[in-house]
Formats: C-alpha cells, sequence, structure tokens
C-alpha cells in the first residue's frame, strides 16, 4: 500500500522519480509476496516428503522385525 500511496503523491506533485520510487516498490512487493508464497510451498512439499519418507521407515522396520521373527 505504501507503494500506492506514494505513487498518487507523485501525481498530485508531478514528481516523475517519487513516481519510479512507488512502482519499484510496488514491483518489490510483489516479488515479496511470490517468493513467500512459494517458500510456504516447497516448505509444505518438504513437510510431506519427510513424513512419507518416515511412513515408509518405519513400514520396512516392521516388516523387518516380522521377518526376523519368522527366522528366529
Amino acid at each position: 500500500m505504501k507503494g500506492k500511496a506514494k505513487e498518487k503523491a507523485a501525481e498530485w506533485t508531478n514528481d516523475q522519480e517519487m513516481a519510479d520510487s512507488a512502482k519499484a516498490e510496488q514491483v518489490k512487493g510483489k516479488a515479496q509476496e511470490k517468493f513467500g508464497d512459494a517458500k510456504e510451498k516447497a516448505e509444505d512439499k518438504f513437510d510431506q516428503a519427510k513424513d512419507k519418507a518416515k511412513e515408509t521407515i518405519g513400514q520396512a522396520s516392521e516388516a523387518y522385525n516380522k521377518a526376523k521373527e519368522k527366522d528366529d
């Protein structure tokens, strides 16, 4: 929102440098938002993969223990 307010002020004062700065702030804000979204999605995928790996290890461990019991 800061960039939008600055953009309006630039319009009213006819200040091109301020307008450029406002646009840069808006682009920066959108980029940060996109990065945050991507980071959150990556963290979710990592957590899903970690949970799946734990599940698979648990199943393999159970199967190993059952097979070992049969051999004993």
